[in-house]
């Protein structure tokens, strides 16, 4: 299996709108509850980042549809660890 179940697929919320995400969450858990819609023929956030760019590097910003960002935080041996995503609305309740 090529995830280490050691691992959790997290997302937690840093801030109101302001979300970390494991390099393993589903893209399909994404679009389930952010409503976005990522149109790539990968599985997880992680995979979706390394198609985008194979040399991906900390700091680096990438655009979801509806103009959402995800900025990646941590890599490991070329895997993404974790990304953060920030949601484009800035209408959040607290």
């Amino acid at each position: 299996d090529e995830f280490d179940r050691d691992e959790q697929a997290e997302i937690t919320e840093v801030t109101p709108g302001h979300y970390r995400l494991s390099g393993l969450v589903l893209t399909q858990e994404i679009e389930e509850r952010f409503g976005i819609e990522i149109e790539d023929d990968v599985d997880t956030i992680g995979g979706f980042v390394l198609s985008q760019k194979a040399n991906a590097r900390t700091g680096e910003r990438f655009v979801l549809p509806g103009e959402h960002e995800l900025i990646v935080r941590e890599i490991d041996n070329h895997r993404i660890v974790f990304v953060d995503l920030i949601l484009a609305h800035k209408d959040f309740s607290y």
